[in-house]
């Protein structure tokens, strides 16, 4: 006989243990319906209605007391919702719910058949009892009609038989419940118990059954269990013999194809693992499910290699780029001057040239990081272009950018030169040029590190004399402003170092107290282009006059940016002669709109020009100075600043020297 066979037979012998449980199952679980149907057709409705009734029977009691209290109006039939209506609708109930008690076979027992009887015959008396309370009450006579029904009158003592009759009556379904209940119950234990052993008993022959096909499998199939977990583990270098030719045999022989087709998989995946994937997958059969995955993973692994090397590339790229600009940054500048180093022809030479942006910083205060960053990009792509092929344009960070190219003869000069003029722009407010410096490899430098050296020094040297080209040219107009005003060369330098100590109160940066200090000292430059004659006019100047002396803040804000390495303060000398409530010149600015450093200098101007001695005024005291900036705070001064002044002030201890009037300052 086939395995086949016998695990049909086994099956077959569970298969008839399992239908004889079920049939006796389905004959357990009618016996527990019809105890159910019991409990639900008669026990529990005839409970229902007994508690219906006690419900209505105390209704009653209450009706009847409201009629005796009731207006007299209230009780005639004819009223709307009498309260004698309410009585008879009662008594019509209670008779009704009686009557269907007994025709709807509610009845269970004798004993809640004589608790019926009982109970109607006593309600009946009670009722006849208490009858004459509805004639005394409508009589006017309450307190005897309430005599009547309740104590000491002869219903009361039927009433408290009548509660009675119904505890008892309650108490008897109660108890008809529960043992209907019980009974159920208990039925349903026996039919669960029954089962669980008819269910144990077939358990039990069926793992019998199963032991005795067990003993009789062939050795092929522990060989094949002991292969099978061998494989389990890890270990795929497994044999099994086929020892007969039924199915066992066949499972064998089966599990063999299956182990030589795993130790072919697992060769494949070695090679693929060691790093070729150009390996041949190709799936046994269109069911070849880990042939197919082992193709598709090859695949995948190809594409991921492929983009592995894309994205190294690019990551290198990225190393090597600034992010805002797109130039080369640093890193790439260093990784090529050390490469170009090394290729340096004869007659050829390496030009190094590194530059710093003069005014940046300032731009970026004034106008913002956004448009600084804009700023970058566009001299970035300026110097881009300027260099062109000849040489290669880098941002070495913040405002540093810097070119390197291969050239020959005189083309690094040039090319150097070209990029420095690409780093420059100007604009209304604002003036952007560059320091630099260049080396030559070899030449100035025989090293990639000493050529940086000698290009950084170069730069820093060219910076700082820009730096006295800006002092220089404040001297030059402080000397013509000497020509036509020389007592006041005094004023402007005192004006200009106490604006820039005020300032410096303020935490204000240092480019910043420079530039404040240096509009300060420059702040009446524009009086250079007003005529003689009406400056040193020995009278009071007319309308005229005077709207052409009012010109002088213009005047001089336009010779400031005639001159790139002034044109940072113009803004200040134009505002310098702002009041803070909007009726100074030339724009008629008032409060937070003027610029902080002309508030400034607009104060410091007033206070020394009332402290110190003029040729047509005397001076004033010092604290009669800082009584008159508080006198004009709020409207010719901001008041922040004059406090900040007159702490300034009286925390030293400078003499005080004359000054004019402050309506009279121009």
């Amino acid at each position: 006989m086939s395995v086949q066979l016998k695990m049909l037979g086994a099956f077959g012998l569970v298969v008839t243990l399992m239908l004889g449980l079920g049939l006796f199952a389905l004959v357990r679980l009618r016996s527990d319906q019809m105890h159910l149907a019991t409990l639900a057709g008669k026990v529990v409705p005839s409970t229902r209605a007994v508690g219906d009734i006690n419900a209505l029977m105390n209704q009653y009691r209450k009706d009847q007391l409201h009629y005796i209290l009731a207006r007299p109006q209230d009780r005639p039939l004819s009223a709307p919702d009498s309260i004698q209506g309410n009585l008879d609708d009662d008594l019509a109930t209670m008779s009704g719910y009686l009557r269907t008690y007994r025709s709807r076979g509610l009845i269970e027992d004798p004993a809640d058949r004589r608790l019926l009887e009982s109970f109607q015959a006593d309600f009946n008396r009670y009722v006849a009892l208490s009858a004459p309370f509805a004639r005394l009450a409508r009589e006017g006579r309450p307190l005897l009609a309430e005599e009547k029904v309740g104590k000491p009158g002869l219903a009361d003592g039927e009433w408290d038989v009548l509660k009675a009759d119904i505890a008892e009556w309650s108490n008897h379904k109660v108890a008809t419940a529960r043992a209907a209940q019980d009974a159920s119950r208990s039925s349903y234990d026996l039919s669960v118990a029954l089962i669980v052993l008819m269910l144990t008993l077939a358990v039990a022959i069926a793992a019998a059954v199963a032991v005795v096909l067990a003993r009789r499998t062939t050795r092929a199939v522990r060989e094949i269990g002991a292969a099978a977990k061998a494989i389990s583990q890890g270990d795929i270098d497994q044999h099994v013999v086929v020892r007969s030719n039924d199915e066992l045999g066949e499972m064998a022989a089966d599990f063999q194809a299956m182990t030589d087709y795993l130790r072919a998989t697992v060769e494949v995946a070695e090679t693929i693992a060691a790093g070729d994937l150009d390996v041949e997958i190709g799936p046994r059969s269109e069911r070849d499910v880990i042939g197919r995955a082992l193709g598709t993973m090859t695949n995948s692994l190809r594409r991921l290699v492929s983009e592995n090397n894309r994205l190294l590339a690019a990551s290198r790229e990225e190393a090597n780029t600034d992010v805002l600009t797109s130039l080369p940054n640093r890193r790439a500048l260093m990784s090529d001057l050390d490469r170009r180093a090394g290729e340096v022809a004869e007659e050829q030479k390496l030009v190094l040239g590194l530059y710093d942006l003069d005014g940046f910083k300032q731009y970026n205060d004034t106008f913002g990081h956004p448009a600084g960053d804009a700023l970058l990009v566009r001299l970035a792509a300026h110097l881009k272009e300027a260099v062109g092929e000849s040489a290669t344009a880098y941002r070495m960070g913040g405002d540093e950018f810097c070119v390197l190219g291969m050239t020959t003869g005189n083309e690094g000069a040039a090319i150097t030169r070209r990029a420095a003029t690409a780093l420059d722009e100007k604009g209304e407010a604002f003036a952007i040029g560059c320091s630099y410096g260049v080396a030559y490899l070899p030449g100035d430098a025989s090293s990639a590190e000493e050529a940086l050296r000698v290009a950084d020094q170069r730069m820093y040297d060219q910076k700082a004399t820009r730096a006295s080209a800006s002092r220089q040219s404040a001297d030059v107009l402080l000397r013509a402003l000497g020509e036509i005003a020389p007592d006041n060369l005094e004023h402007f330098s005192v004006v200009a170092r106490l604006a820039t100590i005020t300032a410096e109160c303020l935490g204000l940066p240092e480019h910043e107290l420079k530039r404040i200090g240096l509009a300060a000292e420059l702040h009446d430059v524009g009086k250079i282009a007003i005529p003689e004659t009406i400056l040193d006019k020995p009278g009071p100047l007319d309308e005229r006059e005077w709207t052409y002396m009012r010109r002088h803040t213009l005047m001089g804000e336009r010779i400031m940016r005639a001159a790139p390495c002034l044109a940072h303060a113009a803004d200040l000398v134009r505002s310098s002669h702002e009041r803070y409530d909007g009726s100074g010149y030339p724009d008629g600015l008032a409060g937070e709109d003027i610029p902080l450093g002309a508030t400034i200098i607009s104060v410091c101007d007033a206070f020394d020009a009332m402290t110190s001695r003029r040729p047509y005024s005397d001076a004033i005291s010092t604290e009669d100075a800082l009584a008159e900036l508080r006198r004009c705070s709020g409207s010719q001064f901001d008041p922040m600043i004059v406090e900040l002044l007159a702490e300034l002030i009286t925390g030293t201890d400078t003499p005080a020297e004359p000054h004019l009037e402050l309506h009279d300052a121009v």
